[in-house]
């Protein structure tokens, strides 16, 4: 039972601890003052996230932008308490992250007209990669962007959408997504171009990876999203890549064999085996022998069957509805996709919410015996994902 005045988050905190979907709401005197079901609490969650939306839509600085982040956090937090799936949870992740950098362009943009800079009528598509291409966002992270431009730009376009990039990915730093180390960035070289040039560096990714760059550079842009802007930039490139990587088995060999080189963390009578962390504490690295075999694994098949979806869940999908993976299977890396990127998704929400240090690693040991069910059932299932792909791909 609630009482009227208890905030939404508590009733649904209540919910998750006593695994219901109804509570009954009484007053002071214990009479019966309603009922508040799941579903009431997710049509109120609704406008809220309409009503978030609208605020980023209206900012007219990466202050006020930054204020809307701190709603956003507490929002996804309250979401994540209810119980909310991961997939779930992280594409409206994406959608809010999506929208930032929407306004964040466009404030660039009346900027530089501000400025005296005309916006060229050439166009352009900005685009992500990594946990945002793939729909996979937690509250924070690094930036995985691009800028791709058509063949047809003057170099007074080029130049402008260059000094367009640089700011975009400053300001995206002020809102709290780190610059990428890995330079994977649209003011980078490697990572702004016209539309020749992207497809000139595919095609040398995939003819060169044979060598770990290369391979981590294509593996990268095999999780192309479209952003915003002209989409049909996007599509071309796509077309092209997946042309590209018909024509050039050992590439998807090369893909296949990435996601192979981890082993899961369960032995041989199935238990779940440990390393230490950099405290000494016995645990599991979930990103490294979880997360990145699977996705890695994934979407090498999803590249040889021409899948062009990014998200884990949806090449799982039509990979099953192709036949390349039968129901079982694709339901059981289903849930070991779900149950990870819950995990992913809880470290970030320490890190940002509680101030705790980010890590990949998770301590089973501490869980419940049905958590560590679960655990291994989902490394069970990767594990069974890696030998498809060994015996598929003669690795």
């Amino acid at each position: 039972m609630t009482q009227p005045d208890d905030f939404i988050y508590q009733a649904l905190h209540l919910m998750t601890r006593r695994h219901c979907r109804r509570l009954i709401v009484v007053n002071n005197r214990g009479e019966v003052s309603g009922f508040l079901s799941m579903r009431d609490i997710m049509r109120l969650e609704a406008s809220d996230s309409r009503m978030l939306l609208e605020r980023i839509a209206k900012a007219g600085s990466i202050e006020e932008l930054s204020a809307v982040r701190r709603d956003i956090d507490e929002f996804v937090h309250r979401l994540f308490i209810g119980d909310v799936d991961g997939r779930a949870l992280s594409e409206i992740m994406t959608d809010f992250n999506e929208t930032v950098t929407r306004r964040i362009i466009s404030l660039n943009e009346m900027r530089l007209r501000a400025e005296g800079f005309k916006t060229p009528l050439t166009g352009y598509a900005w685009v992500a990669f990594g946990s945002e291409g793939r729909k996979e966002q937690v509250l924070r992270g690094d930036q995985d962007n691009g800028l791709v431009l058509p063949d047809d730009s003057p170099p007074e376009a080029i130049a402008y959408y260059l000094k367009l990039a640089q700011r975009i990915n400053l300001d995206l730093a002020g809102y709290g997504f780190e610059l990428c180390k890995g330079g994977v960035m649209a003011r980078e070289e490697k990572y702004f171009g016209t539309l020749a040039q992207w497809k000139a560096r595919a095609r040398h990714m995939i003819r060169n990876s044979s060598e770990g760059r290369e391979l981590r550079d294509l593996s990268i842009l095999l999780d192309l999203k479209h952003v915003t802007g002209d989409e049909g930039l996007v599509d071309d490139l796509w077309a092209y890549m997946l042309a590209e990587l018909q024509n050039d088995p050992p590439a998807l060999r090369a893909l296949a064999e990435d996601g192979v080189t981890k082993t899961v963390p369960l032995t041989l009578l199935g238990r779940l085996r440990y390393e230490k962390d950099d405290q000494g504490r016995r645990g599991i690295n979930v990103k490294r022998y979880g997360v990145l075999p699977l996705t890695a694994g994934v979407k090498a098949l999803s590249m040889e069957r021409e899948v062009r979806p990014t998200s884990t869940p949806e090449r799982i999908q039509a990979l099953r509805d192709q036949g390349v993976l039968e129901r079982n299977t694709a339901a059981d890396l289903l849930f070991a996709h779900e149950l990870l990127l819950r995990l992913k998704l809880q470290a970030s929400i320490e890190k940002v919410i509680h101030g705790q240090t980010a890590t990949h690693f998770f301590y089973p040991e501490d869980w419940t015996d049905w958590e560590r069910h679960n655990l291994k059932r989902a490394f069970k299932a990767i594990d069974r994902l890696l030998s498809f792909l060994r015996l598929h791909f003669a690795l």
